[in-house]
C-alpha cells in the first residue's frame, strides 16, 4: 500500500480518536452511565466471579459486565470523572480502529478505496457515540470487529490461531454486552457452514481440530456463565424493549446514523433505508459471483463469509422474534449490524466490475466525501443521540450549586429520568446540593427550592414554581418566594 493511502487512513482514524476523546471528557454523564456507577461501582464489591450467580448484578440489563468491571478499575486509578469512566470504551475504539486499519492495509490499492473504506467504517456519528460513552455497546462492537478481522486473517492464511482469536473476541463481546450473543450464534453458524463442513470433506489435519474446538469452548463458556443471568433478566422483562419489525429496526438504525438530519426532505429516512437495503441485498448476491481475478480469491471467500454472517445475524433476530416473542433490536442495539454490513459493502465494491472499475473508484471516492461531510455536519461533543435529554444535566447542576450561600445547601428535585446523572455529580463533585429522593411522580408539594424537568412536567409545578432557566428545552424551576441557600 502506498504511503499516501496509509496517510489517508491513519489521519482520519486519528481524527476520529480525537473527536471521541474530547467528547468523552466534555459531555454530561447520561442516565445509564450514572446508574451503573451509583449502583454497581461506588462502594460495590461485586466481581466477575460473584456476579455469576448473584441476582444483585442482574436487577436490570444495565449491567454490561466487562464494561462495568473496566469502569471500576479505571475509576480506582484516575478517579470518578467522566473521562475515567469512559476510558475503557475509548481504548476499545483503538482496538476497533486498529482492526479496521490492518484490514484496509491488506486490501486497499487506491486512494479512492482508502477514502471509502475508512470513512464507511468510522464516519458514523451514531456509532461513534458509543465509543465515547461508558456503556458496553461500543466495547462489544470493537471486540466483534476484532473477531471479524481475525477471521479475515484465518481465511487468508489458514492459521488456526486466528480462529481462536476470533472466537475469544466474540466471547468477550458478550461479556461486554449481551446483545452480542447474536453475533456469537451468527459467527458459529457461518464458520460451521463455510469452514467446518468443507473440512469434513477435505480435512486439513494441522488445523482441523482448532476450529470446532474454538467454537465449542466459546459456546460452553457463555452458556455456563450467562444461562442463569439471562433467565433472571427474561423474568424481569428486560428483553421486551425493541422494534416491532425487522424493517422498523433497520429504518431506525438508518435514521440514527443520519443523526436525524433530513438531507433530501421529509422522505429522507425512507429513501436511505430502502436504498441501503437494496445495496446490501445486491452485495450479498454479488459476493457469490465468481471472481475473474485469481489474486482476489481470498477476498471473494471473505466477501462470502461476510454475506453469510450478515444473513445469519438477521436470521437470529427473526427466529428470536418468531419463536420467543423477542422484539427486534432498536436504537443502541442496532449497531451490532454496522461492522458486518459496512465491511460487506466495502469488500464487494472494491472487487468492482473489470470493465467499469474506474466508475467504481469514482463512486467510492464520492461516497467517502459525502460520509465525511455528513459526519462533520452532525457530530457534536456535548450530547448523545440516545441520551439527548441529559445534554445539559452537568451545566444545570453547576448552575444550581452557584446559588448556594457559604455553608448552606440548595434543595433540588428532578424528574426521574435526570435523577441518576444529577446524583452522580452531587456525589462525585461534593456539591452543596441536597438532591430529593428518586420518585416517578412530580409533586409541587415537595419541599425543594428548585425543580428540573421537561416542559410538560414543569407545567404541573405552576404557579408554585416559576421558570429560573431554560437548558436546551429542559426547564429549571424555582419555588416562588424561595431564598437561595435556605434549607
Amino acid at each position: 500500500m502506498k504511503h499516501v493511502q496509509i496517510a489517508i487512513i491513519c489521519s482520519i482514524a486519528l481524527g476520529i480518536i480525537m473527536c471521541a476523546g474530547y467528547k468523552a471528557s466534555q459531555a454530561s454523564m447520561t442516565h445509564d452511565e450514572s446508574s451503573t456507577y451509583l449502583n454497581l461501582i461506588e462502594g460495590s464489591t461485586l466481581n466477575l466471579w460473584s456476579c455469576h450467580r448473584n441476582p444483585v448484578c442482574w436487577t436490570t440489563a444495565n449491567n454490561h459486565l466487562l464494561n462495568t468491571l473496566l469502569m471500576r478499575w479505571s475509576v480506582r486509578i484516575i478517579g470518578p470523572m467522566e473521562f475515567a469512566l469512559r476510558l475503557p470504551n475509548l481504548l476499545m475504539l483503538v482496538v476497533y480502529l486498529l482492526s479496521m486499519i490492518l484490514f484496509l492495509k491488506d486490501t486497499v490499492r487506491t486512494s479512492a478505496e482508502a477514502v471509502f473504506g475508512v470513512t464507511l467504517l468510522t464516519c458514523n456519528p451514531f456509532v461513534l457515540d458509543f465509543f465515547a460513552l461508558a456503556r458496553g455497546y461500543g466495547m462489544g462492537l470493537g471486540l466483534m470487529t476484532l473477531s471479524i478481522y481475525a477471521m479475515w486473517r484465518y481465511i487468508r492464511q489458514g492459521r488456526g490461531g486466528f480462529c481462536v482469536l476470533a472466537f475469544a473476541a466474540a466471547t468477550a463481546s458478550v461479556f461486554a454486552n449481551l446483545t452480542y450473543i447474536a453475533y456469537v450464534v451468527a459467527l458459529t453458524c457461518t464458520v460451521f457452514l463455510l469452514i467446518v463442513l468443507p473440512m469434513i470433506r477435505r480435512p486439513r489435519k494441522q488445523i482441523a481440530g482448532v476450529v470446532p474446538l474454538s467454537m465449542a469452548c466459546c459456546l460452553i463458556l457463555l452458556f455456563a456463565y450467562f444461562y442463569r443471568p439471562i433467565l433472571i433478566l427474561i423474568g424481569l422483562g428486560e428483553f421486551e424493549y425493541g422494534a416491532p419489525s425487522l424493517w422498523e429496526s433497520w429504518k431506525g438504525f438508518t435514521r440514527d446514523s443520519l443523526y436525524g438530519v433530513m438531507w433530501i426532505g421529509e422522505r429522507t429516512f425512507d429513501v436511505v433505508s430502502i436504498g441501503s437495503t437494496l445495496i446490501l441485498g445486491l452485495c450479498v448476491i454479488t459476493a457469490w459471483t465468481p471472481s475473474l481475478h485469481e489474486d482476489k480469491k481470498t477476498e471473494t471467500e471473505f466477501g462470502r463469509f461476510l454475506s453469510v454472517l450478515f444473513l445469519a445475524l438477521i436470521a437470529f433476530f427473526v427466529f428470536s422474534h418468531v419463536f420467543t416473542g423477542a422484539s427486534y433490536p432498536t436504537g443502541r442495539k442496532t449497531i451490532i449490524l454496522y461492522s458486518p454490513a459496512a465491511l460487506l459493502v466495502y469488500a464487494v465494491m472494491r472487487r468492482g466490475i473489470p470493465i467499469a472499475r474506474i466508475w467504481v473508484q469514482m463512486i467510492m471516492a464520492a461516497l467517502g466525501i459525502l460520509l465525511v461531510v455528513h459526519f462533520v455536519r452532525t457530530y457534536n461533543c456535548h450530547s448523545y443521540r440516545e441520551w439527548w435529554y441529559d445534554a445539559s444535566t452537568k451545566e444545570m447542576i453547576h448552575y444550581v450549586a452557584t446559588k448556594s450561600s457559604p455553608g448552606d445547601t440548595i434543595s433540588l428535585g428532578v424528574e426521574w429520568i435526570f435523577h441518576p446523572s444529577t446524583g452522580f455529580y452531587v456525589q462525585t463533585l461534593h456539591l452543596p446540593v441536597a438532591l430529593a429522593p428518586y420518585s416517578k411522580e412530580i409533586s409541587k408539594d415537595s419541599p425543594v427550592e428548585y425543580y428540573y424537568a421537561h416542559p410538560d412536567q414543569a407545567k404541573s409545578l405552576e404557579p408554585d414554581f416559576t421558570l429560573e432557566k431554560n437548558f436546551e428545552g429542559r426547564l429549571l424551576m424555582k419555588r416562588v418566594g424561595a431564598v437561595s441557600g435556605e434549607r
